[in-house]
C-alpha cells in the first residue's frame, strides 16, 4: 500500500535554497517535521482570524476576558476581589459582566470628557444599568458635587461611590444621598375628588 503523498509545508518557502530542496524529497524527514510545525500552527491562526471578537467587550466569548479588557482600561479599581477586597484574589464587577462589557466599550470615548457632569452620569448609568442619577453642582457650596442616587442603586452603593471618587474632579468634593424606595405598606393617597360640574349660564330673553 503506497503512502499519501504528503504536501508541501507552507513555511517550506520561507527556508533556505538548500532546505526547499530537502523539502522537496516526500521520503525525507524534514517534510515531515515541518508538517508537525504546520498542525501546531493551525490552533493559533484560528485564534487570530476572530482576534476582533476577541478584543471586543460585547463579543468576547467569556467573562475572563471582559476583565483583562476592564484593566487595561484602568476599571480594575471598580473591581471587587476575593471577600470585598479590591485587587485580591479572583476580579468580579459587582453590577454583573453584562454591564462591565457596557462600561469597557465606551470607556475610551467617555474618557475624553473626564470629570464632567455628563460622563459621570453616563459611567454611573453603564455600570448600574440604572437611570436617575442627578449630579448639582450649583447648592451653594464651591467646587462640591451633590450626587443624587436611585433607590434600585443602593445595594450598589460602594461601586456608585468608588465611581464618583475615581471619575470626580479632582479639586471637587462629593456628597450622595440614595432616593428613598417607596413603601408597599403606605396607604394609598386618596383619590382626587371628582370636579362640580358648573351650570351652564341660563339664555337671556329677548
Amino acid at each position: 500500500m503506497e503512502a499519501a503523498e504528503m504536501e508541501p509545508s507552507r513555511i517550506l518557502h520561507y527556508l533556505p535554497e538548500n532546505y526547499q530542496a530537502a523539502g522537496a524529497r516526500q521520503d525525507g524527514p524534514l517534510l515531515a517535521l515541518l508538517a508537525a510545525m504546520d498542525a501546531m500552527h493551525e490552533q493559533v491562526e484560528a485564534l487570530l482570524q476572530d482576534i476582533d471578537t476577541i478584543v471586543s467587550p460585547h463579543a468576547a466569548p467569556n467573562d475572563a476576558l471582559v476583565l483583562l479588557m476592564a484593566s487595561w482600561l484602568g476599571l480594575d479599581r471598580y473591581l471587587d476581589g476575593t471577600a470585598d477586597s479590591p485587587g485580591k484574589g479572583t476580579p468580579s464587577f459587582r453590577a454583573g459582566t453584562r454591564q462591565l462589557r457596557l462600561l469597557v466599550a465606551e470607556t475610551a470615548r467617555l474618557g475624553r470628557a473626564r470629570g464632567t457632569r455628563g460622563s459621570l452620569t453616563r459611567q454611573l448609568e453603564l455600570a448600574t444599568g440604572l437611570t436617575g442619577f442627578e449630579i448639582n453642582d450649583d447648592d451653594g457650596r464651591p467646587f462640591h458635587l451633590d450626587v443624587r442616587a436611585p433607590a434600585a442603586a443602593r445595594p450598589l452603593a460602594k461601586l456608585v461611590e468608588r465611581i464618583i471618587e475615581g471619575e470626580r474632579p479632582a479639586h471637587a468634593t462629593w456628597s450622595i444621598e440614595f432616593a428613598e424606595a417607596p413603601n408597599a405598606l403606605d396607604p394609598a393617597p386618596d383619590p382626587a375628588p371628582e370636579p362640580v360640574p358648573t351650570p351652564a349660564p341660563e339664555a337671556s330673553e329677548p
